[in-house]
């Protein structure tokens, strides 16, 4: 008895939740479909592209205690700038190209004022449940901040003659 009783919620469950993840694909659907400002987005989101941003964090360990002790964050970084400084102005460009870029994309966003209009005829969806899940949709479509700030982290390490740190020291530089 107690086996059937279990099978039969197991199974009401089951056609509660498929029946629940069914009305929603529909719902998906006619948005997908028919969504004016989801579609005019997709077109705002295809003319953007950002630029990836390469790291320039800066680590070392020193096994000498007074090298280590003599040397700041800010030396070190002063001293690899010598080698790397076009890759780190030109990752700064980025960086810049980025902000405006992702500026210029925002205000176009923000001035999508079609939501809530569909192409075809909503028929007998629910309003209110079509617009919570074209909202939800368009947030997930908006494209996230791409990197804007430029920074270098340094971090210098003192070992031991077998290797383990016993002694750290970082900071970080912004532009």
């Amino acid at each position: 008895m107690i086996i059937i009783a279990a099978v039969s919620v197991i199974i009401t469950v089951i056609v509660v939740v498929f029946t629940y993840f069914w009305r929603q694909k529909k719902y998906d659907d006619f948005i997908l479909q028919n969504s004016v400002c989801l579609k005019k987005l997709s077109e705002i989101n295809n003319r953007y592209e950002f630029l990836d941003i390469d790291n320039f964090d800066q680590q070392h360990t020193y096994d000498n205690e007074t090298h280590y002790n003599n040397i700041s964050c800010n030396d070190y970084l002063i001293y690899q700038l010598q080698y790397m400084r076009q890759a780190v102005s030109s990752q700064i460009k980025k960086i810049q190209t980025n902000s405006q870029r992702y500026s210029n994309y925002m205000n176009e966003v923000k001035s999508v004022k079609m939501f809530g209009q569909f192409q075809s005829p909503i028929g007998k969806l629910k309003l209110e449940k079509l617009l919570k899940t074209e909202k939800s949709m368009l947030r997930s479509r908006v494209y996230r901040q791409p990197a804007v700030r430029f920074y270098i982290a340094v971090t210098l390490y003192c070992s031991d003659i077998k290797g383990r740190v016993y002694n750290k020291k970082e900071k970080i530089f912004f532009r």
